[in-house]
């Protein structure tokens, strides 16, 4: 279980990584699509350091003496409340009055991964109160929000790279 932890942890770095790397490409674009790439771009950040804590955090628990079942209750309880206030800053970004007049800006994206945010956080809640197992929980959650982080990468992506005179 430990090197698919690691591996979604180097995924959600490489989605960062490489993201920081496609806006450092984006030279001089207007003011509300420049708002709409920082915006994107801290929402996936937010998201795959997430994503990263959430690979690393069982190991550390384990370290700290946490055992058992114990290590993935403890890490999904901490995993929820963290998600939850993930959730919580990027839904009163992304659904404010204002982003709906960026162009390119789509609610639809954004309700979809807020949904998608939430069941992580479900998937994270139920494994603290042993509903589901609470290794397999953990993983769902953090496989979850691997996938929510690749699609605001996705998104992120295809905004700075599009062309300013693009209208599809």
């Amino acid at each position: 279980m430990s090197d698919y932890l690691i591996l979604i942890c180097e995924l959600a770095a490489a989605f960062a990584g490489f993201t920081a790397i496609v806006s450092a490409l984006d030279s001089g674009s207007d003011t509300p699509r420049r708002y709409l790439i920082a915006y994107r771009l801290r929402q996936m950040l937010e998201l795959s350091l997430l994503t990263i804590a959430g690979g690393v955090l069982p190991y550390l628990l384990g370290q700290l003496g946490v055992g058992g079942e114990g290590v993935w209750r403890v890490a999904a309880g901490i995993m929820a409340a963290s998600g939850l206030l993930v959730l919580r800053m990027q839904a009163s970004r992304g659904l404010r009055e204002e982003m709906r007049r960026v162009p390119d800006y789509s609610l639809k994206m954004a309700l979809l991964l807020l949904f998608l945010g939430l069941a992580t956080v479900l998937s994270f809640a139920l494994s603290v109160v042993a509903v589901i197992g609470p290794q397999p929980g953990y993983v769902l959650g953090v496989t979850i929000l691997l996938a929510v982080a690749g699609l605001q990468f996705l998104r992120t992506c295809t905004t700075i790279l599009r062309l300013p005179d693009d209208q599809s």
